[in-house]
């Protein structure tokens, strides 16, 4: 008799047989979606013809949804000049540059984040909708805009990250995971946890700054 489970505890496959002798059982388990990865080949719009299935190879362009995967290379500065668009897997790597470009775009993650070099949000969100667990993590401690969770599986922090607009949960669990995820506060703009919607969660602790002026002295709310 055997169950064999997902990380949820979710029963993928049983057999509740009894045997007496040794026995031998094949079975298939569903895996998650791997995808189509696009490398970065040199600077310049994701529109451009700067992409190649291969980590080194002609530039040729390319079209992105949530069977692909982005990698922005070492030494390529990527812009996104899309508007709203949507991938499986989005990685930095260290050395790479990604510039969500300013104006409310929407970047739908299906995937995982990983950022080891810089990710440059401005205005834009963030958004984590995917059908498995997502993560974000990488050795850049990136200051996101807007981050929205909507994905019932949840998503797991790997590494310290930031937010300088308004974590949106709509679904499933947002979890620290020990690491430090921290609100930032400017003269210009303040971090802050929308509400938390039905099925939602926030999981750890957080850090929250608060900027105070200058400008006077007195008592000053920090809560």
């Amino acid at each position: 008799e055997y169950e064999v489970r997902d990380t949820e505890g979710n029963i993928l496959i049983s057999d509740n047989s009894t045997w007496t002798n040794s026995h031998t059982q094949n079975f298939c388990a569903p895996l998650p979606p791997s995808g189509t990865t696009y490398y970065s080949q040199g600077s310049g719009n994701m529109s451009a013809a700067i992409w190649s299935t291969s980590v080194s190879g002609a530039g040729a362009v390319a079209s992105f949804d949530c069977t692909t995967n982005i990698v922005v290379q070492n030494g390529d500065l990527v812009t996104n000049d899309l508007g709203n668009f949507s991938c499986l897997d989005f990685s930095v790597d260290g050395g790479g540059s990604f510039d969500l470009a300013a104006g409310g775009n929407v970047m739908s993650l299906c995937g995982s984040l990983t950022t080891d070099g810089t990710f440059t949000p401005n205005d834009s969100k963030v958004e984590f909708s995917g059908s498995i667990a997502q993560t974000l993590g990488g050795s850049t401690n990136t200051n996101f805009y807007d981050v929205e969770l909507d994905n019932a599986l949840g998503l797991q922090l790997m590494s310290d990250q930031s937010i300088s607009g308004g974590l949106d949960l709509q679904d499933g669990d947002f979890d620290v995971n020990g690491n430090v995820f921290t609100f930032k506060s400017t003269s210009t703009a303040t971090g802050r946890l929308l509400q938390i919607q039905a099925g939602a969660d926030y999981v750890g602790s957080m850090t929250a700054e608060r900027n105070v002026g200058s400008s006077s002295q007195g008592w000053r709310m920090l809560g």
